[in-house]
């Protein structure tokens, strides 16, 4: 139980540092804000934190002060708020999540005496406090978008004004639909450049948010693309940001400037309709809300721009805040599998680290709880000997990965630390294994899923299983196999050179590299690469294996890997490969450095 005396008095700010300055000049310019929406983000006040102020430190911008203001008034911590799921800062870069655990209701003392505030009202609270920052959160990001794309001129034809066929009227109850399998993008009803980009991202960026298919009765769905376009049509902020993920699909194709336009016009739309609905019903429209931040998270980590931990620590906020409920929807525990898998990546590659601070926070968002498991498997997520699509590999090895995360933390390793690094080389070994059809990715000819009939003049039977020929002999890959062993083997790498400081040269490790590349690099007949989408998950078993190389000829296949995956639209293999070429001129010394401004992660 917390009690709080008196009544906390709102921050404010006598002068506010520079950036919460030029934030809230921002807001006032754009004029695509509800009325409402922009007065409570102009409100927003700089609590004057020092070094960096409150908001600073949530957003990661440079905080700076007037010279000669800075000190007026002292260094002040941001102090317990009398909301629900407040942050506390004791120190730059550290954020201690109070409230929204306990099951007791929180005290509030008042002129009357105290009053009991029960959990529910705390979690009304935490959405009325919450909603206007991360609408501010992703307007700051959006804008700064848009910013960069002040000369490049809006589409005005009417076809982009309102959607045809998609009002709210016109929708069928999501629960009837959830279920649907390989919903048609004419499910949505668009006409002109609407239904050009919707087929674009249909056909091609949902490849990308999801490499692996599902089997559901014989067939192959990709399960996130049918919830994506079942809740497109009521929530037109969702729709507006899977028509942008189109239209930047399609530029990176064509190099065309409307399709650049119009991404720069559905992006604008998203972030009106979004932050509109944010102030007027959060709760409400929480998995519409939540599916639309985690598309626009993958759309900027699939981009060059790298701008992708805005978005992802409003996914983490909503998510973090709300998973002490006691019921959550199937589309609540589908995104926070989805989050779990990018931050899974970012925890690994970006030398900042995911969003999650803290072990208690990996331990709430990354789990393996069997009452979500069973739900992920009915929505076909998670298939039934427990490989997880979203994150390419299987649930037991997406937990022993977030141990080795929290391991990788400590600067200084302990005897506890050594016993959990030789229970997690057990964990990963037992890994090696899983299988799906073949542990060894090749599928054997007696299984059910080998393509007996398949088109000779096509090279794919499906996302998850590919056909090539090595010295005229017919080989059936499974990229489930193939993936979820690359990633045990690159935790093993891991633990060996960063834990227990291995040295790469060592023969042991060497041998674990070319085991690695020679599972995550598949040839085609003619001796180049098979292009297959499923590459895009396996980026970061690839950093790792081109992190250890010594060898030229693993680093040039290693090298090809990268490039063919920035062909195929990743916006992070070009830094990686870049990094990689820093640290085989340079050594270990430069393996936590990466471009400067850039915050990647292998997406």
């Amino acid at each position: 139980m917390t009690r709080v005396t008196g009544t906390p008095r709102k921050r404010y700010s006598h002068n506010g540092c520079k950036e919460c300055k030029r934030r809230k000049i921002k807001v006032r310019e754009f004029n695509f804000f509800n009325l409402q929406t922009k007065r409570r983000l102009t409100n927003v006040k700089c609590d004057e934190g020092k070094p960096v102020c409150w908001h600073c430190d949530r957003l990661e911008k440079s905080c700076r002060y007037l010279e000669g203001k800075g000190d007026e008034y002292g260094i002040r911590k941001v102090t317990q708020l009398a909301k629900a799921g407040s942050i506390q800062t004791a120190s730059y870069g550290e954020e201690n999540y109070i409230g929204g655990t306990s099951a007791s209701p929180i005290v509030f003392r008042s002129n009357n005496g105290p009053r009991e505030v029960e959990p529910d009202q705390l979690h009304d609270s935490f959405t009325a406090y919450w909603a206007p920052l991360l609408a501010n959160d992703l307007s700051d990001l959006v804008n700064s978008t848009l910013s960069e794309m002040t000369a490049i001129e809006e589409p005005e034809s009417p076809c982009y004004s309102i959607p045809n066929g998609v009002t709210p009227e016109s929708c069928t109850p999501v629960k009837q639909v959830m279920f649907q399998t390989n919903v048609p993008f004419s499910y949505l009803n668009l006409t002109g450049e609407n239904h050009f980009y919707m087929k674009e991202f249909y056909n091609e960026f949902s490849n990308v948010i999801l490499p692996f298919q599902a089997s559901s009765d014989g067939i192959m769905i990709n399960p996130v693309r049918d919830i994506l376009i079942i809740y497109a049509r009521e929530s037109h902020y969702l729709l507006y940001a899977l028509l942008a993920c189109g239209a930047r699909s399609s530029h990176r194709k064509s190099s065309l400037p409307e399709d650049q336009s119009s991404y720069k016009l559905y992006l604008r739309r998203c972030l009106e309709t979004l932050t509109a609905v944010m102030e007027r019903d959060m709760m409400g429209s929480l998995d519409s809300i939540l599916l639309t931040i985690l598309v626009l998270t993958c759309d900027s980590a699939s981009h060059t721009r790298q701008e992708w931990r805005a978005h992802l620590r409003g996914a983490k906020d909503l998510l973090s805040k709300n998973d002490t409920q006691k019921t959550h929807s199937m589309i609540f525990l589908l995104c926070k599998s989805w989050y779990s898998s990018i931050e899974i990546l970012a925890g690994l590659v970006s030398p900042k680290g995911g969003t999650l601070r803290t072990g208690e926070e990996l331990d709430l968002l990354i789990c393996n709880r069997s009452e979500e498991v069973t739900t992920l498997r009915k929505l076909n997520i998670v298939s039934e000997e427990g490989f997880s699509l979203f994150h390419g590999y299987s649930m037991e090895l997406v937990v022993i990965i977030k141990d080795l995360i929290k391991i990788l933390r400590r600067e200084g390793k302990s005897q506890q630390d050594y016993c959990a690094i030789t229970e997690l080389i057990s964990s990963v070994r037992k890994q090696l294994d899983f299988e799906l059809i073949d542990k060894s990715g090749i599928v054997p000819n007696t299984h059910p899923c080998y393509p007996k009939k398949i088109n000779e003049n096509d090279s794919s039977f499906s996302n998850n299983i590919s056909v090539t020929y090595v010295d005229g002999r017919k080989l059936t890959l499974s990229w489930s196999d193939i993936s979820h062993r690359s990633y045990a083997l690159a935790a093993l790498l891991t633990i060996f050179t960063k834990l227990l400081n291995i040295d790469k040269g060592n023969a042991f490790v060497q041998s674990m590299v070319k085991d690695l590349i020679s599972t995550a690099c598949c040839y085609d007949g003619a001796g180049g690469f098979l292009k297959s989408h499923c590459y895009f998950v396996l980026q970061w078993p690839m950093l790792v294996a081109g992190t250890n190389s010594i060898i030229e000829e693993h680093k040039a296949r290693v090298e090809t890997f990268f490039r063919l995956v920035a062909q195929l639209g990743s916006g992070s293999a070009g830094f990686a490969l870049a990094r990689l070429r820093r640290i085989w001129s340079n050594g270990p010394a430069a393996e936590n450095e990466t471009a400067v401004g850039i915050d990647m992660v292998t997406y």
